[in-house]
């Protein structure tokens, strides 16, 4: 009996990792095209909570730069050609605003083609500002 556990809990140590990271987001799994972010691929990711670094006048013009080759990966990971990325915005989950970050994990691309998308958001950010 003592081996048997023994057995068991290597194969748990040595198995469990693999399981659980192959049930992390891939490019075969994330969901794309829908009104909310795939939360297994793009949790949200936070760069900072210090108040007095996000109230900061113009503090998101300081923080704003998602790169290209950080936007090619927010593509790959949904499945999504790069050729079609004008048919989305690649957007963050907690917004720079509330401290988010530019890491892959804060972003998804929203597309511009489904209702409640990326421009239905945008005609609502209209009507508020």
């Amino acid at each position: 009996m003592k081996r048997f556990t023994y057995v068991l809990g290597i194969l748990i140590v040595l198995v469990f990792p693999v399981i659980t990271m192959a049930s992390v987001g891939t490019a075969e799994n994330c969901k794309a095209n829908q009104s909310l972010p795939d939360p297994v691929c793009s949790p949200g990711d936070v760069l900072t909570t210090n108040i007095k670094t996000i109230c900061k006048v113009g503090y998101t013009k300081t923080v704003r730069n998602v790169s290209v080759s950080t936007r090619k990966k927010v593509f790959k990971e949904y499945g999504i050609p790069y050729a079609s990325s004008s048919d989305y915005e690649v957007d963050h989950i907690i917004s720079l605003e509330l401290g988010g970050s530019n890491d892959i994990k804060n972003l998804f691309p929203e597309s511009y083609l489904i209702k409640d998308g990326a421009k239905d958001k945008r005609q609502i950010r209209k009507l508020l500002t």
